[in-house]
């Protein structure tokens, strides 16, 4: 059974930097048309302060370089350990 608006990966499951995905269905983007995958979540589970960024791109049979999406997610924080004496 296949999906509707499916994502496949296409790199190696073991890297967990970088997720390389085409759609399962969709060969064809026509100018102006869009495509968005939906119900993808990324897990971060921090031992310490952190920071990192989501970063799309697109490529294709004419875009070999590929083209940087208009936005990026950007997260960082501080973990304040909490002192067990109070």
């Amino acid at each position: 059974m296949r999906l509707t608006n499916a994502w496949e990966r296409m790199n190696e499951p073991l890297d967990k930097q970088e997720y390389w995905l085409k759609p399962s269905e969709k060969r064809v983007l026509n100018p102006s048309e869009t495509i968005s995958f939906t119900n993808f979540q990324v897990k971060w589970i921090p031992e310490s302060s952190y920071a990192g960024s989501i970063m799309g791109f697109t490529y294709g049979d004419e875009v070999k370089d590929g083209i940087g999406a208009l936005n990026q997610i950007n997260v960082s924080g501080k973990l304040v350990k909490e002192d067990k004496n109070e």
